[in-house]
């Protein structure tokens, strides 16, 4: 079992730290809390990728370029 930081979460999810950190707050990525430190469980999030692949896809390809909510 392997502990990623969110950074490290972040590079392989190739979004921004900043990004991992709100999904990390709202529930979206599994996280655990280390004392202070949020970290993910690699098994957990492979697992949580895979299973939510299709949902994550269909959300980022809904998203119209050049437009913010």
């Amino acid at each position: 079992m392997k502990i990623l930081t969110i950074k490290e979460t972040a590079d392989i999810l190739k979004i921004n730290m900043h990004t991992a950190y709100r999904y990390a707050r709202e529930g979206t990525i599994p996280t655990v809390r280390l004392g202070k430190s949020l970290r993910v469980d690699e098994e957990v999030l492979e697992r949580w990728l895979t299973e939510n692949s299709g949902k994550i896809l269909g959300a980022w390809k809904g998203k119209k370029p050049g437009k913010k909510k």
